[in-house]
């Protein structure tokens, strides 16, 4: 118990360098265009109840692109994609689009985000705290916040790897009829492939995927275990975007894998890739 409290305490106040939360705010608002920002183009739906969605999501996704109030921000996106268009246009306006479960991580993101020090390097945050700095006469502020709320957004992945990984241990899944029944939907049609390595193939597939999920769980968290595991479950996402119909989420994932990885090591890298050689 002594070690449970004491890895609480560390993780309640440990603080590290902030630029990984600085690089998800911004990929994060990208995606959030990429998926949305067609939808809201003002001539697209004159209904009073879409424009001002719209303009809460255009208003609060510029603010966190740049950085403007980082946090405030991201918490007013937060709500705009999770209750007004998740909710309410998805589950109340009945529009299947914006219930997806591929866009649940997505409309999730900005708060979860919020819980980090998003706006502490790469921002106007940034600026004006080092703007405020040089007016009183004293050193930049280090670029530090807490770690806690990026630990949170990694765990949040692996339990979507966790809970995907259970969904999928049955006997349909792991004998690989569900895999048959995607391929055939999206490639083959009503026709049985000819081929005598098909069923096979996709026994295959279906039990290697679901035994990688759970070894994602706990391995991403182990910084020895992440040159490996990090670069296989990208490729594991990028083949699932190229074959499978599944929008931003590969995106969504490979952006949140910084969370897994200690943000001073981040910081460090950044700085070696620029020229310098010492953290903030």
């Amino acid at each position: 118990m002594s070690w449970l409290r004491e890895r609480a305490l560390w993780l309640a106040t440990a603080e590290a360098s902030t630029r990984p939360a600085a690089l998800m705010r911004i990929g994060l608002v990208l995606l959030l265009w990429v998926r949305y920002a067609k939808s809201f183009i003002l001539f697209t739906k004159l209904d009073p109840a879409y424009i001002g969605i719209g303009a809460s999501f255009w208003l609060s996704t510029t603010l966190l692109f740049f950085g403007v109030f980082s946090r405030l921000s991201a918490t007013w996106a937060g709500v705009t994609t999770m209750a007004g268009i998740y909710f309410f246009l998805g589950y109340e306006r009945g529009m299947e689009p914006f219930t997806h479960h591929h866009t649940y991580l997505l409309c999730i993101s900005p708060l979860l985000l919020a819980l980090t020090p998003c706006g502490g390097s790469y921002s106007f945050d940034r600026w004006w705290a080092l703007r405020s700095a040089d007016a009183a006469g004293e050193p930049p502020p280090p670029e530090r916040g807490p770690l806690w709320g990026q630990y949170l957004i990694a765990f949040q992945i692996a339990m979507i790897y966790l809970w995907g990984a259970v969904d999928k241990t049955n006997a349909a899944y792991l004998s690989g009829e569900r895999f048959e029944h995607y391929l055939m939907a999206l490639y083959f049609g009503s026709d049985y492939p000819k081929w005598s390595g098909f069923a096979p193939m996709c026994t295959f597939l279906a039990v290697s995927s679901v035994v990688l999920e759970y070894a994602l769980v706990p391995g991403l968290f182990l910084r020895r275990l992440q040159p490996l595991l990090i670069p296989i479950a990208m490729i594991f996402h990028a083949i699932i975007y190229y074959t499978m119909p599944v929008g931003t989420f590969t995106l969504n994932m490979w952006l949140f894998y910084i969370a897994f990885i200690h943000p001073d090591v981040v910081h460090d890298f950044i700085d070696r890739m620029s020229g310098h050689s010492v953290s903030s």
